[in-house]
């Protein structure tokens, strides 16, 4: 699969697939998707997507969102 390192630059990269439903959250504050990953027992990983491109994702807001 291509990886888009930047507008110019992609590299061939391997990923994992698995289908499922997802707890998602648009924040329309911080322009972001979180989506929750759950795993066994109390483990669970939160993404955080920004809407465009990293730099839209402020550090400030990030901290609010989380809190």
């Amino acid at each position: 699969m291509d990886f888009h390192v930047d507008k110019t630059t992609k590299v061939q990269v391997d990923i994992m697939m698995r289908l499922g439903y997802y707890n998602t959250y648009w924040d329309v504050d911080n322009h972001t998707t979180v989506i929750l990953l759950t795993y066994y027992g109390n483990t669970s990983l939160m993404v955080v997507l920004p809407d465009e491109g990293i730099g839209g994702l402020h550090q400030q807001g990030l901290h609010q969102a989380l809190a």
